[in-house]
């Protein structure tokens, strides 16, 4: 009876397979092709299988296919892939030969977070590839980001474990404007200042805001210093009075808006003692006219006389 099953069963394979060998060994292992209407539904090769999915006419939609090391769904529409390479361990979107642990041959779009680790370790932090150039991310010293093509040139823009950014490379350039609240250094990494320069700055102009400037000297209640007294001053302290000396400069450096504010008041303070000099010299100078006259009338008295 079971014999007689067997054969039965064998001979409905055979009808509905339309492969002119479908072997049965002992073990139970079978070889062939089955089909539905025209389409192939499964394939039972030892380096070549898949199942089949079919539309009501017949006509072959996608199929799930099995290779020597591979596995590849793919649609009959547009030849949309997705293989695996279970001996390399690739996944392959849209391409039917993957070369990495997720290859997609198009473009991806997320309308969440994804979150992955796609980076390899290095000695200097994480890395990967992008058109024969290195975007490195910094993550064992301080944490930041790199650009390099190798054996040419590459920038980074890292965090010190004082909380600043510092960028390091050949040069930035800016389109547009820039807001940075904090402070900037230029030539340091320790700032001072808002704006901390360790060089020479080079501009057309440089605008500086400024309050109570020296136009109060010319005030009639202004008590301008007397220059004897002026020059007791400076005999002492070999500078002017409320501008630092050299030594306060090397050590502190200097306020260059108020150093300007006060070289203007010294100006006009200047001004005032040279008005002061000319008003003196033209009452002498009357004086002297005045004495010259008289010198001459003298004179003409004198030679009358003789």
């Amino acid at each position: 009876m079971k014999y007689a099953f067997l054969c039965l069963l064998m001979g409905f394979l055979n009808y509905e397979a339309k492969s002119q060998y479908l072997p049965l060994d002992g073990t139970g292992t079978m070889q062939g092709t089955i089909y539905s209407g025209a389409t192939e539904v499964i394939r039972g090769w030892a380096a070549n299988s898949y199942f089949s999915g079919s539309d009501g006419n017949g006509n072959r939609v996608g199929y799930l296919q099995f290779l020597t090391g591979w596995a590849v769904l793919q649609s009959e529409f547009g030849n949309k892939w997705i293989s695996l390479n279970p001996n390399g361990g690739n996944v392959g979107i849209g391409t039917a030969s993957p070369q990495y642990k997720l290859d997609v041959g198009g473009d991806i779009s997320a309308n969440g977070k994804v979150l992955a680790n796609i980076f390899h370790s290095t000695k200097n932090g994480q890395d990967f590839a992008w058109n024969n150039a290195n975007v490195l991310l910094q993550s064992n010293t301080y944490p930041g980001i790199g650009f390099l093509v190798p054996n040419a040139y590459g920038a980074s823009l890292y965090m010190n474990n004082g909380g600043t950014l510092i960028w390091g490379g050949n040069g930035a350039s800016i389109n547009g404007s820039a807001s940075i609240i904090g402070n900037l250094c230029v030539g340091t990494s320790t700032p001072d200042a808002k704006l901390a320069v360790k060089g020479t700055v080079h501009a057309q102009e440089v605008k500086v805001d400024m309050n109570n400037w020296g136009d109060y000297v010319f005030k009639p209640k202004y008590n301008l210093t007397k220059l004897s007294d002026l020059k007791i001053y400076v005999d002492q302290n070999h500078h002017l009075p409320e501008i630092p000396s050299a030594q306060e400069i090397e050590t502190k450096g200097v306020n260059l808006g108020e150093l300007v504010k006060l070289q203007m008041k010294k100006i006009e303070e200047l001004t005032l003692y040279l008005i002061e000099k000319d008003r003196k010299d033209v009452g002498q100078q009357r004086q002297i006219t005045k004495l010259q006259q008289q010198l001459d009338k003298l004179k003409k008295e004198i030679k009358s006389q003789k």
